[in-house]
């Protein structure tokens, strides 16, 4: 008869009975994943901990109309194209390539626009292009620029004699447009990039002079208004930027369509900048003066922002700034910027309405 004995933990090990081994080799297994499983999670001293650096600003030189860095410095001419935006003159060509519009009243309650080009930008066909007005020219001059136009009212033309303007008008200057046959005048007249040039350096070839603008690189934001809607008094003209976080930008429409270049291209815009000045009929025929100098106010979007700004012209021969209540001049995102001047008191709106795809 065996003697009653009691093994010790130590005893069963050596003995290596089936129950006392598969503890110990699950205890053994389960402390070798829990040591590579802390090596994985918590660097070692011989472990290098890399922090990503935050991106840093562009400080670059950039474009002087419309912000996109570039190599060096430039300062390139200025095309200004009075174009029609009747209805029968839809859709346009080519203002989508502009780096700047300008957008006001005519006669019979329509709008107009001037479209400012780089000369560094090849634009094959711009139009269809109109008549002047007074306020054109005066902007028109804020950049040195090349006016483009058909004709125009008897102030506008005093007006480019009288300021020495650089005056490109298709009715002397004929083999600088081209009346398209896919329309019927007066809604026909064409331009581009090259012939423009060409002009610039037949009647003005020199080193233009203008303020650039400032730039701002900054971040789309959805907490604000994200469509305004613009009226000029008459339905067809109406108009509204409708606001697209993922583009930074604005899609103009009227009513719930888009308006779209001859191409299907969308106008879009960096920056919208409605511009509030005083408006009167002058003639018979409807035509308007409009106020270009002095200070009023403007309403600024950008990157999904609304703000207030005053808009401020010293002198005919000075560029039209817009700055905050402190006097900071606004800085622009680059890329297009499209300013709509509009009669005091006129109705603008606003809506948190996303951009429709």
């Amino acid at each position: 008869m065996r003697p009653n004995t009691q093994h010790t933990w130590r005893d069963r090990i050596i003995r290596c009975d089936g129950p006392t081994l598969y503890v110990v080799t699950g205890a053994v297994v389960l402390l070798v994943l829990v040591l590579l499983w802390a090596r994985v999670v918590s660097p070692t001293s011989q472990d290098e901990v890399v922090l990503e650096e935050a991106p840093t600003a562009y400080t670059g030189p950039r474009h002087p109309l419309t912000g996109a860095p570039i190599d060096e410095e430039i300062r390139p001419a200025v095309y200004a194209v009075v174009i029609e935006n009747a209805t029968d003159a839809r859709p346009q060509d080519g203002i989508n390539r502009a780096f700047l519009v300008m957008e006001a009243p005519v006669e019979g309650d329509i709008t107009r626009w001037l479209a400012f080009f780089s000369a560094d930008e090849a634009v094959e066909e711009i139009g269809p292009v109109r008549s002047a007005r007074p306020y054109f020219v005066e902007w028109a001059m804020d950049f040195d620029a090349l006016f483009a136009h058909v004709g125009g009212s008897p102030e506008a033309l005093t007006l480019l004699r009288s300021r020495g303007a650089s005056d490109m008008d298709e009715f002397f200057n004929t083999s600088t447009f081209w009346r398209s046959r896919r329309r019927a005048a007066p809604h026909n007249v064409y331009t581009e990039s090259a012939r423009l040039e060409a002009a610039f350096e037949r009647i003005a070839p020199r080193d233009v002079s203008y303020e650039p603008f400032l730039f701002e690189e900054i971040q789309p934001t959805v907490n604000e208004a994200q469509e305004i809607r613009i009226s000029y008094g008459n339905r067809f003209y109406d108009v509204s930027w409708r606001f697209d976080a993922e583009t930074n930008r604005y899609t103009r429409y009227h009513g719930d369509t888009k308006h779209t270049m001859r191409d299907g291209s969308a106008l879009e815009a960096s920056n919208v900048i409605v511009m509030l000045t005083d408006v009167r009929i002058i003639d018979d025929e409807g035509r308007k003066r409009i106020r270009t100098e002095g200070m009023g106010d403007a309403i600024f979007l950008r990157a999904g922002l609304q703000e207030a700004l005053t808009w401020r012209r010293e002198a005919s021969d000075t560029r039209t700034h817009f700055v905050f209540k402190d006097g900071k001049e606004a800085a622009l995102v680059p890329g297009v910027t499209w300013i709509h001047v509009v009669p005091i008191g006129a109705e603008i709106d606003f809506e948190n309405k996303p951009a429709a795809p």
